[in-house]
């Protein structure tokens, strides 16, 4: 009897250096590494590490005079090289992206992109192409007094996708400049919809209780930034009993389906030096930074909670001298500034009053402006690519098992 010769396992590819293998995976397709995540481990662990992927931002360009929505995707690396230019991104629906009416990003998380446009909201995976809608409207607040506020919300204990809508309406509509001490009630709808199963929860609130008022030119911006799969605001709260227009940072709490304050660093709201501009992405996605602005000692403070929801966690990164940013740029104010994440080589990208794109050099200590020829950073947001597949809705499902009994 012949003896059965030992199989001699022959490696697939031999030992190279991580980054000789992160430049051979950049150059594959998305499906082609999703197969080589499932060779091995080590090949898994490159690939689906955030410093293979890498940060990328999306853009929103709108032209006001010719009604045109337009979206650019960037990876923070490209930022930095100046031959680099912003890529055109399309997006998956039939019409012509550029016309579509009430254009608008809802939030970015998990390596999906929600998009609210014709009359559905689209959850979209910009590096795998897939996607799955849902019939969502949102209408434009034109009217003085409504306002809207919408959010991308992720439950990762269910796996499921949804966007949060907020819509306020008021009668007559009032602000703190010219309120003349009575009381206005309003009526806020909350609507919560589930990318999953195709359902929307309807949610009306009552804010006469409390004689809170939220108005809308005290919103920074309608968009909510998603943090811990949440989606966050900076808004300015006024209380008809309290002489204070109180500033801080409302989230939505999907478990329990409320709005919620969340603790904030220098939580003394009569206070009038330390003024909270706007919030932070730090290292991830679920990491809640906020930017404070010291008028006594004229800088930028950048704050970071440590551990998500407790306020005893709220730590002092770093400081920025304020003139050294607002001199640089010929800018005398900050109203807002969203600082979204470290660059490669260390220095912070700053998304500020809604327009610009700055990068801050720590070394330096100045400030340059990103431009790029006929774009207008009118929204731009954090975006880090990942092999996720968004989740197909189950009534469709439903239907196919039907048609194929």
């Amino acid at each position: 009897m012949s003896k059965r010769r030992k199989e001699r396992r022959v490696p697939l590819m031999p030992y190279l250096p991580q980054n000789i293998m992160e430049d051979i995976f950049h150059k594959l397709s998305y499906i082609d590494r999703a197969r080589s995540k499932l060779v091995c481990k080590e090949w898994n662990s490159i690939i689906s590490s955030p410093k293979f992927m890498g940060n990328h931002l999306i853009v929103l360009d709108y032209n006001i005079r010719e009604e045109i929505s337009s979206f650019y995707t960037s990876s923070y690396s490209n930022l930095v090289n100046k031959k680099s230019s912003l890529s055109s991104m399309t997006l998956p629906v039939k019409e012509n992206p550029e016309w579509c009416s009430c254009t608008r990003i809802l939030g970015s998380y998990n390596g999906l992109v929600a998009i609210s446009l014709n009359n559905k909201s689209i959850l979209w995976n910009p590096l795998t192409k897939r996607h799955s809608s849902i019939p969502m409207t949102i209408l434009d607040d034109d009217d003085g007094g409504s306002q809207l506020l919408y959010g991308l919300c992720y439950d990762g204990v269910k796996d499921e996708y949804s966007v949060v809508l907020w819509s306020n309406y008021q009668s007559p509509p009032v602000s703190p400049s010219n309120f003349n001490g009575e009381v206005t009630y309003e009526t806020v709808d909350v609507s919560l919809y589930n990318f999953k199963d195709g359902s929307v929860k309807t949610m009306e609130i009552d804010y006469s209780s409390n004689m809170r008022l939220f108005h809308k030119s005290l919103y920074c911006r309608d968009m909510g930034k998603v943090i811990c799969g949440l989606p966050h605001w900076v808004v300015e709260l006024y209380d008809f009993r309290d002489p204070f227009v109180k500033n801080g940072i409302l989230y939505f709490d999907l478990k329990d389906e409320k709005f919620k304050q969340m603790p904030r660093p220098y939580n003394d709201y009569g206070r009038d030096d330390k003024r909270l501009l706007g919030l932070a992405t730090i290292d991830d996605e679920n990491n809640l930074g906020c930017v404070f602005h010291d008028k006594v000692n004229t800088s930028l403070e950048l704050w970071v909670m440590k551990e998500y929801g407790n306020s005893e966690s709220w730590s002092n990164l770093f400081t920025i001298p304020y003139m050294n940013v607002t001199v640089n740029n010929r800018h005398k104010s900050i109203k807002y500034i969203d600082v979204l994440g470290f660059m490669p080589n260390g220095e912070l990208l700053l998304y500020v009053n809604g327009k610009r794109l700055w990068i801050y050099d720590f070394q330096k200590g100045n400030c340059r402006a990103i431009k790029y020829k006929n774009i207008k950073f009118d929204l731009v947001i954090t975006y880090q690519p990942k092999l996720i597949s968004p989740p197909k809705p189950l009534k469709r499902l439903k239907n196919r098992r039907r048609r194929r009994q």
